[in-house]
């Protein structure tokens, strides 16, 4: 069995993120990573627009109130990120926004 390099990444979200991960009933850390790297495998297969790209090396700003949290996450996608110049919070924020990490995320609210 190989094992994965982590990386501790400390990272200010949304509450709405933060309870949406915490409400899967998965651990949060395995969630990102999963959405992560499913980003990452869709940059590198270029299946992103170009627009996407350019959005996720800005910072996303948020007016909303913000949570810090720590992460261990795959070193190689985030290094991946750093190196293309990504912004890691951005891209962590649109990898949760996917359309498939979307209804898995906030499924918990129709039932509330």
């Amino acid at each position: 069995m190989v094992k994965t390099r982590k990386t501790r990444v400390c990272l200010r979200l949304p509450v709405d993120f933060i309870l949406a991960l915490r409400k899967t009933g998965r651990p949060m850390t395995d969630t990102v990573n999963e959405a992560l790297f499913d980003l990452v495998h869709s940059l590198q297969a270029e299946r992103v627009p170009a627009s996407a790209r350019a959005f996720l090396q800005k910072q996303w700003r948020s007016d909303y109130a913000l949570l810090s949290c720590q992460f261990r996450l795959e070193a190689s996608a985030i290094e991946y990120l750093k190196f293309n110049g990504y912004n890691l919070t951005t891209c962590i924020k649109y990898a949760l926004l996917s359309p498939t990490k979307q209804q898995e995320l906030w499924t918990y609210k129709k039932t509330n």
